[in-house]
């Protein structure tokens, strides 16, 4: 509160009111429900090497978060994530899910088996559309870029489920980094 004194409209007597120096306003939440610091992170991404008992496999299982909070996404959102040299995308793999967040939570259902996580269509109405892309880079090594079309002005939350295969003769290969972006624009 900026102002010191309170408007002559508001006295209740004709001598100036004068508020303490400190006029912090302290506000309390009343309810039942715990509070949660809510980022509206568009993407969530997540990789976890698969094991065969106490023994690491080949394969990496990738999770993307989609729009948790649930904004706009305008016209058709388009996810693109590159996959890093040293692995390979396994086309047979790739799924979109809708979901739901957990009970009282921000934070989204991501097991496939829950009845709130349905697929997506691959084609039709409300569909969404994964192509795999190759292309080769300035030193003549294959890129591959996984790019993922959402399904039409969306608000709804998703969860994008792949998987690579490590696939190097590097013996120094020890993790991997990859990045995915979304494009969202607003029609003009």
């Amino acid at each position: 509160m900026e102002s010191s004194s309170f408007p002559e409209s508001q006295r209740m007597n004709p001598t100036p009111t004068v508020l303490p120096l400190d006029t912090t306003v302290r506000v309390t939440s009343e309810g039942r429900g715990a509070t949660e610091n809510l980022l509206n992170d568009i993407l969530k991404k997540k990789g976890e090497q698969q094991k065969n008992g106490y023994f690491p496999t080949e394969t990496v299982s990738w999770k993307v978060l989609i729009n948790p909070l649930g904004a706009n996404l305008y016209n058709q959102g388009i996810l693109t994530d590159k996959i890093p040299e040293g692995l390979f995308l396994d086309r047979a793999s790739i799924r979109l899910y809708e979901t739901e967040h957990q009970p009282g939570t921000a934070e989204l259902i991501e097991d496939t088996s829950n009845p709130a996580v349905v697929p997506v269509p691959d084609s039709g109405v409300g569909s969404y559309k994964a192509e795999v892309l190759r292309d080769f880079n300035a030193v003549g090594a294959v890129e591959t870029t996984l790019k993922v079309t959402l399904p039409e002005n969306s608000s709804k939350s998703y969860l994008l489920c792949y998987n690579t295969i490590i696939n190097t003769e590097k013996e120094d290969f020890k993790s991997v980094e990859n990045t995915i972006s979304v494009d969202s624009r607003k029609p003009k």
